[in-house]
């Protein structure tokens, strides 16, 4: 996470596995090339200035046919959903730095990254991605 707050509030909670946390920027993380199985994000490139750097970052730290699984925000289809996510992004950037407005899809396929499988849930405000690392 590249919240130190984040980082305090995940040490104090038990897992029944072993987990370690790192303070890491996902725009230049600091691990080798294919250093990951899989590699998982949820709605944390929301955040990010640049989601195509950390994109790019994912992708290089999977291996090949790897997965890397994404859980973000999206724009719903309805008229009424989009709008009324227009009406509200610039109040959740202001409070949160959260960008509710990108186009995973195109994002997505600018890194060369292909779906295999999308799944929109929460009447379309949320998208799930299945990816494969080819």
């Amino acid at each position: 996470d590249y919240c130190p707050l984040a980082i305090e509030q995940a040490l104090g909670k038990t897992s029944p596995v072993s987990v370690s946390y790192e303070l890491q920027d996902v725009e230049k993380l600091s691990f080798p090339d294919a250093t990951f199985d899989c590699v998982l994000d949820t709605f944390g490139l929301e955040f990010t200035l640049h989601p195509d750097a950390a994109l790019s970052e994912m992708k290089r730290v999977c291996k090949k046919d790897g997965l890397i699984l994404l859980l973000v925000s999206s724009t719903p289809k309805s008229r009424l959903g989009s709008a009324w996510l227009h009406l509200r992004q610039p109040a959740t950037l202001a409070q949160s730095g959260r960008f509710l407005l990108r186009d995973w899809d195109s994002l997505l396929k600018a890194q060369g990254l292909t779906p295999i499988q999308s799944l929109k849930f929460n009447f379309g405000f949320t998208t799930a991605y299945l990816i494969k690392n080819d």
